[in-house]
């Protein structure tokens, strides 16, 4: 995840970076502390701005994204490629789910 608004995604058997995609999620200039996390091939983080993405892992396709409210400052913790739990600076716990 950069800092200004694209996460990328290279590929872990190559010898020299490769790409694999870049996706432009348009959540503005972000320097939160949370870091992106998989599980089960979809790729999970949070902005300082309270959005939460999901992010299809093999291309990059925004799945979804939900607004919580405050800052993500801890890394979420997906339960399945379908749901996660996520705190915000504010002290609101949520799991969210997508439908």
């Amino acid at each position: 995840r950069c800092m200004t608004d694209t996460v990328i995604a290279f590929s872990p058997s190559a010898r020299s970076f490769e790409v694999l995609w870049a996706q432009n999620c348009g959540y503005g200039y972000d320097i939160d502390p949370s870091m992106p996390i998989e599980k089960d091939g979809v790729v999970f983080f949070g902005t300082k701005n309270g959005l939460i993405f999901a992010l299809d892992g093999p291309t990059g396709r925004i799945l979804w994204k939900h607004r919580i409210g405050g800052t993500i400052v801890n890394t979420m913790v997906p339960l399945d490629g379908r749901s996660a739990v996520v705190t915000d600076l504010g002290g609101t716990i949520a799991l969210l789910e997508a439908r």
